[in-house]
Order: C-alpha cells, then sequence, then structure tokens
C-alpha cells in the first residue's frame, strides 16, 4: 500500500504523560513472558513526562529523550500501522523526581505518549481501546540502550496511563472500569528494598518476583478476588461506596500474591508488616508493594499522619496527586 501524507491532520502535539502505579494484579497465574496477561488494579499519579511530537522535513527521526531507541521503535511501529512516511522529532522531559525502577512506569509512559500523539497528529484514526490493543501485541521496554519484548504486560500500565484515576483490568488486559478518585486522596510512596531474593545479579529481577508471586499457595485465592472485585468492589464504588474497596484491599494483602513480597519487604530498618502495623488504623487507607519494584505505596485522605509515622522511623516517602485526566494534549499546531 502506498504511503499517503495526506494522513496527517496536525504538525505538533504536545502531551503531558501522566505515572502510574500498579497495586495489584488480577490473576499473576496469568502473567507470562509470551503474551499480556495478570491484569490488576493501577493508579495515575501527577507526575508527568511532557513528550514533544513534531512532523519534519528531515531524512530520518531526531530523537531528544531518554529511552531513545523504545522512542524509534514506536515511531516506526505508527509509520506501518497509519501508512505514513513523514519523520518526526520527538522530546521528552521527565519530572525530575523520576528515579529508576520505581514502580511509576517510565516505559508504559514513553509507550503510550508516542502512540497516542502520532494517532493524534492523523486525526485519530484508532480509537483508545484500539492503541490499547496495538500496545499489548507490540509491548517492548528499554534496558541498557536495547529493547525487548522479554517483560511482563498485564495491561495495567497503557490502560491506567491513558485513562486515568483507578483502574481496574481484567486477566486478558482488558479495561472493565475506571473511577476518578475524589482530590483529598493522596499517593504516597515509600523507599523499600527486597532483601535476599536476589542472590545472582546478573539474573532477570522482574522474573524472580513474578516467579516468586506465583509460588505463593495462597494464589488459589485469585478466583474469589475477582468475584469480589467485579461483583463487590466495582458495583460500590458506581455508588460512590469506597469501603469495600479499603477493607478488601487490606485483605488481599495477607491473602494474595503480594503477601509474599511483603514478606521479603524491609522500610528503612524495620519490616513491612512492622511497618502495616503502625498505619493500619489510618481510615480510608490502602498500603500495597507497588508493582515489581520493592517500593511501597499507600493512598489515603490523612496525609499528616502517614507524614508523621515515616517521620517517627526516618523513613523517605513522597506525595503525589492522583491524576483523573490520564493523557492530556496541552499545545498543538496545525
Amino acid at each position: 500500500m502506498k504511503k499517503d501524507d495526506n494522513n496527517i491532520k496536525k504538525k505538533k502535539v504536545i502531551l503531558k504523560v501522566p505515572s502510574r502505579y500498579h497495586l495489584d494484579v488480577m490473576d499473576i497465574q496469568k502473567m507470562d513472558l509470551k503474551r499480556v496477561g495478570g491484569g490488576g488494579i493501577g493508579v495515575t499519579i501527577n507526575m508527568h513526562c511532557l513528550i514533544t511530537i513534531e512532523i519534519i522535513e528531515e531524512n530520518d527521526d531526531i530523537i531528544l529523550s531518554k529511552k531513545k531507541t523504545l522512542i524509534k521503535y514506536y515511531l516506526d511501529l505508527m509509520r506501518e500501522v497509519l501508512n505514513i512516511k513523514k519523520y518526526f522529532k520527538v522530546s521528552g522531559e521527565f519530572d525530575k523526581r523520576y528515579g529508576s525502577h520505581n514502580g511509576m512506569g517510565s516505559n508504559a509512559m514513553i509507550q503510550t505518549g508516542i502512540v497516542y500523539g502520532i494517532n493524534y497528529l492523523c486525526g485519530e484514526p484508532l480509537s483508545n481501546s484500539e492503541l490499547i490493543t496495538l500496545l499489548q501485541k507490540n509491548y517492548y521496554e528499554e534496558e541498557n540502550g536495547e529493547i525487548t519484548n522479554r517483560v511482563y504486560c498485564s495491561g495495567v500500565g497503557n490502560n491506567t496511563i491513558l485513562f486515568g484515576g483507578l483502574c481496574f483490568i481484567d486477566e486478558n488486559g482488558k479495561l472493565i472500569y475506571s473511577k476518578n478518585i475524589p482530590s483529598n486522596f493522596k499517593l504516597i510512596t515509600i523507599k523499600a528494598s527486597f532483601e535476599n531474593i536476589f542472590e545472582n545479579q546478573n539474573i532477570d529481577k522482574d522474573e524472580v518476583v513474578v516467579n516468586l508471586r506465583k509460588k505463593n499457595d495462597v494464589n488459589r485465592y485469585f478466583r474469589v478476588k475477582n468475584k469480589i472485585i467485579r461483583n463487590k468492589i466495582i458495583p460500590d464504588l458506581k455508588n460512590e461506596d469506597y469501603s469495600s474497596l479499603i477493607e478488601q484491599m487490606k485483605e488481599f494483602s495477607m491473602f494474595d500474591d503480594s503477601f509474599v513480597l511483603s514478606q521479603k519487604c524491609k522500610i528503612n530498618k524495620i519490616t513491612y508488616e512492622d511497618f502495616y502495623n503502625c498505619v493500619k488504623d489510618i481510615p480510608n487507607l490502602i498500603m500495597r508493594v507497588a508493582s515489581n519494584s520493592p517500593n511501597v505505596c499507600l493512598i489515603t485522605n490523612d496525609v499528616e499522619k502517614v507524614k508523621n509515622i515515616c517521620k517517627k522511623y526516618k523513613i523517605d516517602f513522597s506525595i503525589y496527586d492522583i491524576n483523573n485526566s490520564g493523557i492530556e494534549i496541552i499545545e498543538e499546531a496545525m
């Protein structure tokens, strides 16, 4: 098929792409390096990457950002999918607070931002659900300057970044529900570490963590969890009732796959369990190990109590606003 530059509708777009935290897995047994699966619950936060995409009259792309190889892959993918032959100048500016492997989804931010932005420049021929499917069928991340598809794609990252708020993703990576979170709730991240699980420094750490979670005998609980989420938590949220979400997330922490991670997690000089016992009586609080990173995240509307506990135990923490809008277009040019 001949490539057609008439598909281009705009010359430039600037996107504000939020971060995400992966709070829970719907079915850990469905997580596989060969396909999308696992699903779960994700929340979007206001720590952004500003991505600028501009059409240029050059013979190659100009990429001024981290993760150049990943960006190039998705530019080439969108040229092929949308039948265009133009090249692009891309810049990406991450929030200065952003670190490495902190559970906030930097690869997913780049993937989603590039695909969404190019689609927007072409007049949005693909729907959001089609963009998600495209990303999941072509899921790559960048490690040490090289792209790899030997990574786990639960479906949570791209969906949560695109749609914003609190997102529930089924075990096959499809969005089943999203919900705006009241502005008085904040997400607090706490720096932690996994102890004694990486004996060989050359191994794939994500694979070790996922396998640890799969070995937990209580993963049979996922069937119960799935029913609770679909039949109790989501219907209650539709009625603005957050109580079952908060209470059931506490239950999940003790019975699902994240339990094994919490047993390996150390927060400064205290255990995950010790810290949890300090905060568990705070009303309206959710606490989880974030994604496959060792970091711990809490969602609460009583930030001061959590801050005071962290200061007492000399624990590093950061506070973020919840993002309910997902990706935003902040500037465009025809």
